[in-house]
Order: structure tokens, then sequence, then C-alpha cells
């Protein structure tokens, strides 16, 4: 009977060994997947082009590389900073700090901003005052004020156009 529990104490150990050598092995195999597919995806191991054979009549050969294309880099404008007070019926004063940043393909449009700031920011001002907090608040008011002030700037700068207003700070207090 002692040799039975000793034979049952050496299988059971025996099972143990082989459960952690089966789980090591498939750890080890998960992180060289991991490792292999890490450096196929960085770009580390990109693959060849191709190559025409030896014997082969010229033809074009295309190739997996696609060069982007690269236009002028585009000039931000950054507006001086706006505080405004908000249109509220109750009586307490409730403001909207604004920042705003003008995105232009052309140097000559961006000088041209700058030299209009004064008209334009009075524009943003004379609009930004006729809002409600509740206005601001509401979905998709982030985009409708966007796109009021790229109108806006338009209005101020034309015949010349701008990419795009981006907002660097906006609070409602």
């Amino acid at each position: 009977m002692a040799a039975d529990v000793e034979a049952a104490e050496t299988t059971a150990k025996g099972g143990k060994g082989k459960k952690k050598l089966i789980f090591l092995a498939i750890g080890g195999l998960l992180l060289l997947v991991a490792a292999g597919a890490g450096v196929v995806f960085s770009g580390v191991l990109s693959p060849a082009p191709a190559v025409p054979e030896a014997g082969a009549p010229d033809e074009p050969v295309a190739t997996a590389e696609l060069t982007p294309a690269i236009g002028p880099a585009p000039t931000f404008v950054d507006l001086p900073q706006m505080l405004v007070n908000l249109a509220v019926g109750d009586g307490r004063p409730r403001f909207l700090k604004l920042r705003v940043a003008v995105e232009v393909d052309d140097p000559d449009v961006a000088e041209r901003i700058v030299q209009l700031s004064p008209r334009i920011v009075d524009s943003f001002q004379m609009y930004l005052r006729t809002l409600t907090p509740e206005e601001l608040q509401s979905p998709g008011a982030m985009f409708r004020l966007k796109e009021d002030l790229h109108v806006r700037i338009h209005q101020a700068i034309q015949p010349q156009r701008v990419a795009d207003v981006l907002f660097k700070e906006m609070l409602v207090q």
C-alpha cells in the first residue's frame, strides 16, 4: 500500500511539472510571435522591391512604396486671447475665454491676417457676445462656433481664404 501512495505522489509531481513546461513553452511562443509582429509592423523589415528577371523585357515595375504628396507647409497665425461677456437673462455675469489660431496655406495670407487682426477680433467679439452659455454647451456647439468664426474671418480678409480655424483654449464661466 505504501508503494501505491508513493507512485501516486510521483505521478502528481510529474503532471505538475509537465503543465509548467507546457505553459512556459506557450508563453515563449507567444512572446516570439509578438516580437516578430512588432518588427514587421514597425517597418524594420520591409519587403524588397520587385526586380525584373535578367532576360525579361523592360516593363514598368510596381513597388509597394507610395510617396506622399507634399504640399506647402501650413502657416498658423495666433489671434489675441478674447474674453467676452455672454448674453444671459438672469443678470449673473457669464464669460467666455477663447484663444484661436488660423491655419493658412499661403504666407501672404498670414501677413494679411496679422494686418487685419483688429477687424477680425472685433468681428469675433461682436458675434461671441450674442451667444448664451446654453448654446455653447449644446451638442455640436464647438463645430457650429468653428464654422461661424470661419465665415467671419473670410468676410474680413476676402478675397483670400483660410484653411481652418483651430481652438487653442475655450473656457465658459
